[in-house]
């Protein structure tokens, strides 16, 4: 038995999991679904939206900078934001725990940036940019190609 034959059988004993992110780890699990087909084995295939980059993360981190940045400029506290009677001046982490993480958990169910697919970091911004539009501002969120 050769030393791929080996690993194979060894592997087959026990659940596998395989992960492929990228065209190779896609050429090598399609050889090792082949080995173990037709030996009492069945598949389970789950499909994943990749998490968001980590420029995606410096983008989000940016942006609420941004935003804290021309909230204090425009003179726009907590109260305008939120609810009359709550003051205080806006910062970085403000933004991401009193803006971003609520609308993160009721849009997408998570409330970790870690957990957020590419798309749900857009779906975020787009609701809250829509709140910040009916301010008559606009911040973009940083194009991720510049991280």
């Amino acid at each position: 038995m050769s030393h791929y034959q080996k690993k194979i059988a060894h592997v087959m004993k026990a659940k596998k999991h395989i992960k492929i992110d990228s065209f190779d780890a896609l050429v090598n699990a399609i050889n090792e679904l082949r080995a173990y087909y037709g030996q009492g084995r069945y598949f389970e295939i789950k499909v994943y939206e990749q998490t968001r980059s980590s420029a995606q993360n410096m983008a989000l981190h940016a942006w609420c900078r941004d935003v804290a940045s021309v909230f204090l400029e425009e003179g726009i506290d907590k109260r305008e934001f939120f609810k009359e009677g709550y003051f205080r001046m806006w910062n970085e982490h403000d933004i991401k725990e009193d803006i971003w993480r609520p609308v993160q958990k009721a849009e997408c169910g998570t409330t970790s940036t870690t957990e957020l697919t590419r798309s749900e970091v857009d779906a975020v911004f787009n609701i809250i940019n829509l709140k910040i539009s009916d301010m008559g501002l606009h911040i973009p969120f940083i194009d991720r190609d510049a991280f």
